[in-house]
């Protein structure tokens, strides 16, 4: 099996709603950003120069550190279906190559990109499928729960804060709240990974994949709680984090939105409505989608001349290369 190709169904599906929704989210967010930045353009100028180079380039390396323990937790997936052996520095080739094939139109790209490398590197399709939907099962997963515990930290209110900005809520029910969410993280860790990856995956690795998780969560967050402080915004970091987060989970199962576009700023937005942060908040998450876009370009550069330069290669064997797939 040399290339994924999707069941005609799914096919007809993605040409008739999918693709079609995706082309007029599009336009509306241009439209709206667009009619967003005439009204307030001289507002942003002010906030990117306020911003300054240092939050700038902290927020590119959180985005580029988040990647590489991203990627570490795809590699894990991948050697628990029986994937032949990659090291870190191979994998993440892999996982930054494909991962850039995201913002090529169409929105299956990645997919396609990382579940063909697999093929070719002697996975089944099966496996492959297997290995590929835990990571991105475990993606939104971790997004969402980690996202919560952290808005229950930073919400004077906990959770419930989300929906009443007014109400105030001691350590004790907020304690319990992170306690529950964080025991149904690990229900849920532990179900997706024994549905998808078997005996294979076992109670250390729930563990293992929570506190990688917990690392990509803080990390990418900051993509949004440095601007805002940079720029003036009392901005708690906790809620920065959590807002950003459930924002992402919810981006990343929007198809309609390519890699969650809108959907994740839209959310995160909501999220922290009642900080009195306005601009500033709109701003943060903007320059948190551009920054992470940048910082996801600069490791594909650098990827790319490690690999011209042959300073980073794939095991004898393996190869990224359509012939040399498996039939």
């Amino acid at each position: 099996m040399s290339r994924l190709r999707l069941p005609p169904r799914a096919r007809e599906a993605y040409q008739r709603l999918i693709k079609p929704l995706r082309l007029l989210w599009t336009m509306l967010l241009i439209a709206l950003v667009g009619g967003y930045l005439v009204r307030n353009w001289g507002t942003v100028t002010d906030l990117t120069s306020d911003m300054g180079i240092t939050a700038l380039v902290l927020v590119i390396l959180s985005v580029i550190s988040a990647k590489v323990v991203y990627s570490e937790q795809a590699r894990l997936a991948y050697h628990l279906v029986d994937g032949p052996p990659l090291g870190p520095g191979p994998f993440y080739r892999v996982y930054t190559i494909s991962d850039m094939a995201k913002y090529v139109p169409g929105g299956v790209w990645g997919v396609a990109a990382r579940v063909n490398s697999y093929l070719r590197f002697g996975l089944s399709g099966g496996d492959a499928a297997r290995g590929f939907g835990f990571e991105k099962g475990n993606l939104v997963v971790g997004a969402m729960f980690g996202g919560l515990i952290c808005t229950s930290l930073g919400l004077p209110g906990g959770l419930r804060g989300v929906l009443d900005s007014s109400i105030e809520a001691g350590w004790g029910w907020r304690t319990f709240e992170v306690a529950t969410v964080a025991t149904l993280w690990i229900v849920a860790t532990w179900v997706l990974g024994r549905s998808l990856l078997r005996t294979a995956f076992r109670p250390i690795h729930v563990f293992r994949v929570i506190g990688e998780h917990s690392a990509i969560v803080f990390l990418l967050g900051l993509g949004v709680w440095l601007p805002a402080r940079a720029t003036g915004g009392e901005l708690d970091l906790w809620l920065a984090v959590g807002a950003f987060n459930v924002g992402r989970a919810v981006g990343l199962v929007a198809v309609f939105a390519p890699a969650g576009l809108g959907v994740r700023e839209a959310v995160g937005l909501w999220v922290i409505r009642g900080q009195d942060l306005d601009d500033i908040a709109v701003f943060a998450f903007g320059a948190s989608r551009v920054l992470t876009t940048v910082a996801e370009a600069v490791t594909f550069a650098i990827v790319g001349l490690l690999v011209r330069s042959g300073s980073l290669k794939l095991p004898v064997g393996l190869s990224e290369s359509p012939s040399a797939a498996r039939d």
